[in-house]
């Protein structure tokens, strides 16, 4: 009997301690930013050790191979060499390493390969661009879309947001939050359409405008522009028109 509880022991003492790990990643909006190598490595090993402890083997693998870019790049037969380490975690790490190798071609991909956006042409663009993609069964529509873009100027999606459900004197500003935090965006560039007219702004355009700025400076996020497309594909851009000063000293190129 005294065996049997000595033995239920360390999983009972481990089991409270992963409890306190995910606790520890919860905290922070569930992300692993804040966790230290040794940890982010306990914990990845959780999931080929469900119930044993996995700390003292992160600790023996950043001591062996000095980091966590050291720990992914070794050789299979070399992880196999550290006490704790088996066949499946072996396995698991190499195939983490892989798939980090791969993420970082994408990226590396789509860096060279994205649209970026430096001027107010650009923007004007990229959103004329969009609207012909709509369709011209869409064209008595007005739609509004949102681009989003990391801090390089690079579109990191343009989203449309539905018809008849928003326009640009009534922004969905919660929404538009949502989809630039979401993205993780440096900055952010609003587009609307005027299917019978000019590529003029409204009164209820400037101030649909002054409230999103507004909005967006309090987050840190810039409103890089307010493109308005008319009804023959031509744009307008609120940054350029100066429209009460919106944008501060700020011009296109």
């Amino acid at each position: 009997m005294a065996k049997q509880m000595e033995k239920a022991k360390p999983d009972h003492t481990h089991g409270e301690h992963r409890k306190r790990m995910r606790e520890k990643f919860h905290k922070d909006g569930n992300s692993a930013a804040k966790l230290h190598d040794h940890e982010l490595l306990e914990m990845l090993l959780y999931y080929v050790n469900p119930r044993g402890n996995t700390n003292p083997q992160a600790h023996l693998l950043l001591k062996e191979f000095h980091d966590l870019k050291g720990v992914l790049n070794a050789p299979y037969e070399s992880l196999l060499r550290i006490e704790g380490i088996g066949e499946k975690a072996a396995i698991f790490l190499k195939l983490c390493h892989e798939f980090f190798v791969r993420v970082e071609k994408e990226k590396e991909a789509w860096q060279k390969e994205t649209k970026r956006v430096t001027c107010r042409k650009d923007a004007v663009d990229l959103f004329i661009s969009h609207y012909k993609q709509w369709g011209q069964e869409h064209r008595n529509e007005e739609v509004v879309m949102l681009a989003c873009l990391d801090n390089q100027g690079r579109v990191l999606t343009v989203e449309r947001f539905p018809s008849g459900q928003v326009n640009a004197s009534s922004l969905d500003v919660r929404g538009i939050v949502s989809k630039a935090i979401g993205w993780n965006a440096a900055a952010v560039i609003l587009a609307h359409n005027h299917p019978h007219g000019l590529p003029t702004p409204s009164q209820a355009d400037i101030a649909a405008t002054r409230t999103l700025l507004s909005t967006l400076r309090n987050l840190k996020i810039d409103l890089f522009d307010h493109v308005i497309i008319g009804e023959h594909y031509e744009g307008g851009s609120l940054m350029e028109s100066g429209a009460m000063d919106l944008f501060g000293s700020r011009r296109s190129g």
